[in-house]
């Protein structure tokens, strides 16, 4: 059941690459929290929580920069 020890890391680091095609804000703002979530659950995979935590803040200030 290892995917269910790492769901919200995961499902970060899934909004973060889908901020790029759609929604960018939005799928960000998901993407932080639920990589936050995933931090703080003390996931097994903390290195995708950390990814899709840093690539949804990066397409956050983008995001605010272009609009």
């Amino acid at each position: 059941m290892s995917n269910e020890k790492s769901l919200f890391s995961r499902l970060s680091l899934v909004c973060a690459g889908v901020s790029f095609f759609v929604v960018p804000f939005v799928f960000s703002i998901i993407g932080i929290i639920l990589g936050i979530i995933g931090l703080l659950k003390q996931e097994e995979q903390k290195t995708f929580a950390v990814l899709g935590i840093i690539i949804c803040i990066i397409r956050v200030v983008v995001a605010l920069a272009l609009s």
